[in-house]
C-alpha cells in the first residue's frame, strides 16, 4: 500500500472512530487497485441502496436475453408504495418499460418502481445475482412495502390500521405488519388533511425505518461487498453491452446532494445510489475521474434521532467529510 492510501486509511479510521455511530467505509482506486476500509465486512442496513442489486439483477437478465428491456408492465393499484417517488400518484394501467421502471427507481429512488421490479424479478433471482457477484455479506429480502410495514411501533401501527379501516383491537405487531403490508398501497396518492396528519411519520426514501440487520428477510450489505459490486460492474463490465446504460442511470441519480457529491467538485460525474431511513444514511458509487476513478461506499447506521440538526444531517456530514478525504487522495498532487 502506497503512502497516500495508507494515509487515507488512517484518516478514515480516526475520523469514523470519533463519530459515536456505526460507520462503514469502502474505497478502491481503479488506478492502483488499492483499497481502504473501515468495518469492511460488518453488515449495515441498506435502506434504498438495496435498489442497486435490483438494478444489477434486472440488467443481468437483459444481458442474458431472459428479459426484454422494452417490455412493458402495467401498473396496478396494489403495486403502489408510499415514500419517495411519483408512481404512487399515477393511474392504474399505465404501461412503463422495464428500463423506465429502473430509471425511476434509481434516479429519484421511486419506491413503487422498485417494488414493481422486485416483484417481477423475484427474491430468488436477486439472491442469485448477489451470489453471482460473489458477495458474502449482502442480502435483499425486503421490498419497500416490507420495510414500511414492519417499521411502525404498536401505537403508530394502530393509527395506520385506523386510517386503513382495519381492526386494531387486540392485534399484535406481527398481525399489524401483515395487515398493513397487504393494504399499504392504499396509503399512496393524495390525502386529506386528517389522513396526512396520521401519515406524518412517513418520510425520507422509505418512510419510518426498519432495522434490518439480522432479520431473516432484511436488507443488508457491507462496505467490501459494495466495493466489489461496483468494481465488477464498471471495471470488469460484467453486464456487457448494458454496462454503460447502468452507469448512465446511476450517474443521473438526483438524491443525496449533501453526501458524496458534496465532497467532490460540482461538475464531477458521480454514479451512485443513496439510502435513507430513520437512523440510517448511506451513499455508494463511483467517482468518475478517468484513470483516477474510484469506488466509495459510506454506510452510517444507528444515528441518534436527537443528533443536532437531526439524524440525516449528521449522517450526511459524515459522508461528505469521508468523500472529501477520498477526493484529496485520488492521485498525486490532487487538491
Amino acid at each position: 500500500m502506497n503512502t497516500r492510501v495508507q494515509s487515507l486509511q488512517l484518516t478514515f479510521l480516526r475520523y469514523c472512530k470519533k463519530q459515536k455511530v456505526s460507520v462503514g467505509v469502502g474505497y478502491k482506486s481503479f488506478a492502483t487497485g488499492e483499497t481502504a476500509f473501515v468495518n469492511p465486512d460488518r453488515r449495515f442496513s441498506t435502506a434504498s441502496v438495496f435498489k442497486v442489486f435490483v438494478l444489477i439483477d434486472l440488467y443481468r437478465r437483459f444481458f442474458e436475453g431472459r428479459l426484454n428491456p422494452d417490455s412493458r408492465l402495467a401498473l396496478k393499484d396494489t403495486d403502489r408504495s408510499v415514500g419517495s417517488g411519483v408512481l404512487q400518484y399515477v393511474g392504474a394501467g399505465a404501461g412503463l418499460r422495464l428500463r423506465d421502471y429502473a430509471r425511476l427507481m434509481m434516479i429519484i429512488s421511486d419506491n413503487t418502481a422498485a417494488d414493481v421490479l422486485f416483484d417481477h424479478l423475484g427474491r430468488a433471482s436477486v439472491a442469485d445475482t448477489i451470489s453471482w457477484l460473489g458477495l458474502k455479506n449482502t442480502q435483499v429480502g425486503s421490498s419497500c412495502k416490507d420495510l414500511l410495514a414492519g417499521s411502525y411501533t404498536r401505537k403508530e401501527a394502530a393509527h395506520i390500521a385506523e386510517l386503513l379501516g382495519l381492526s386494531s383491537k387486540g392485534n399484535d405487531n406481527r398481525l399489524y405488519t401483515s395487515q398493513i403490508r397487504e393494504n399499504i398501497h392504499r396509503l399512496s396518492g393524495v390525502h386529506t388533511a386528517k389522513e396526512l396528519e396520521l401519515l406524518n411519520a412517513i418520510d425520507d426514501e422509505h418512510g419510518r425505518p426498519l432495522t434490518t440487520k439480522g432479520e431473516e428477510n432484511g436488507d443488508f450489505t457491507s462496505p467490501r461487498d459494495l466495493v466489489e459490486t461496483f468494481t465488477k460492474i464498471h471495471q470488469e463490465r460484467a453486464l456487457g453491452r448494458f454496462t454503460d446504460e447502468v452507469m448512465d442511470i446511476m450517474a443521473a441519480c438526483e438524491t443525496g446532494r449533501s453526501r458524496i457529491r458534496k465532497g467532490i467538485p460540482k461538475k464531477q460525474v458521480l454514479a451512485h445510489k443513496t439510502g435513507t431511513m430513520k437512523g440510517t444514511v448511506n451513499d455508494a458509487g463511483i467517482v468518475m475521474d478517468g484513470q483516477a476513478s474510484y469506488v466509495l461506499a459510506v454506510l452510517v447506521n444507528d444515528i441518534p434521532t436527537s443528533s443536532p440538526g437531526g439524524y440525516e444531517a449528521k449522517g450526511e456530514r459524515i459522508i461528505a467529510e469521508v468523500s472529501a478525504a477520498a477526493w484529496r487522495a485520488r492521485k498525486p498532487g490532487a487538491r
